[in-house]
């Protein structure tokens, strides 16, 4: 069920692709996706806050395979702290790329919310980046990081996405931690704006997930052996 530790898992790679949909024509086997001509479709960084930097139109890339999602089931196991060039936890920011895709789609009626579901289950090393500054590793500057992209998160599931961030009971309680020690997001102005939840274990939580046909990304690796 789980993939291999020692290569990259899952790559997102449909989140910076068309998630937009097209009209056009499919080639040959419909089954295949691929489109009879590619077409400059939008991309989800032509929204915002990604459209400041990349516009808020697509005039470069080309698109063969169009991505039109109508039902989103997906879950997120967020157990290892790689981070892009920037710190920023891969996972959580998928995540957040994913749901602003979705609020676009839903806020176009292409997508009916309840068929929504993203949820993201921190433990093992990544579990530190749920937590406040009640601990001493919580005032390092990853962990600042990822509080910026759990702030965003909540503030898409405010908007009306059903974004939902977990960790691990098992993890907490292996570490001398409690529901004390969990970090609050908040929006701009330091309100609180949502909860991180505790469950009762994330292998089993994942596992119960997957049984319910949510699918699974697992994005990092754990370098144990690395030749």
């Amino acid at each position: 069920m789980y993939p291999n530790n020692k290569s990259c898992l899952f790559k997102s790679l449909f989140l910076a692709a068309a998630i937009f949909g097209s009209p056009g024509a499919f080639a040959g086997n419909t089954d295949t996706g691929v489109l009879d001509q590619c077409e400059k479709l939008p991309l989800v960084l032509n929204l915002a806050p990604f459209s400041t930097t990349y516009g808020d139109a697509n005039n470069s890339v080309c698109v063969d395979v169009p991505v039109a999602l109508k039902e989103v089931h997906v879950v997120f196991n967020l157990d290892t702290n790689t981070v892009d060039g920037n710190h920023v936890s891969v996972g959580l920011k998928h995540m957040f790329m994913l749901g602003t895709a979705i609020k676009d789609r839903i806020d176009r009626g292409l997508v009916n919310p309840s068929n929504v579901s993203i949820i993201g289950v921190f433990h093992g090393t990544a579990a530190k980046w749920a937590t406040n500054d009640s601990l001493t590793h919580a005032t390092s500057e990853y962990i600042a990081t990822q509080r910026f992209w759990i702030n965003r998160i909540m503030a898409l599931k405010n908007a009306g996405v059903n974004l939902q961030l977990e960790i691990c009971g098992v993890t907490m309680r292996g570490n001398s931690w409690t529901n004390d020690n969990l970090y609050t997001p908040v929006d701009s102005q330091s309100n609180p704006i949502g909860k991180i939840y505790v469950n009762q274990g994330a292998i089993g939580r994942i596992i119960d997930l997957q049984q319910q046909k949510y699918v699974y990304i697992h994005e990092g690796y754990e370098d144990w052996d690395a030749n």
